[in-house]
């Protein structure tokens, strides 16, 4: 996420769900998954994805996929910083 390019053209803020980002001198490259802007976050929904994220982590039960808690939590977390 950018606020502003070197043209000092403005940017928007965008949650980001997983892909690659290609940062070059004169450019960046953002090759995602998946996108939300911030008039489509549910944020009420994306603060109980990162409790229950949090939540499992700190189980640290036997059959809690952790790979997969950590990538919801980074997508609540995102979408929450799309908000802001």
């Amino acid at each position: 996420m950018c606020d502003e390019d070197t043209q000092g053209h403005r940017g928007e803020k965008v949650a980001v769900l997983g892909g690659f980002v290609e940062i070059l001198q004169e450019k960046i490259t953002v090759l995602a998954e998946g996108v939300q802007w911030p008039e489509e976050i549910d944020v009420e929904r994306a603060k109980r994805a990162e409790a229950r994220a949090r939540e499992r982590l700190e189980q640290k039960e036997t059959g809690i996929d952790i790979a997969r808690a950590e990538a919801a939590l980074k997508r609540a977390i995102a979408r929450q910083n799309a908000v802001k």
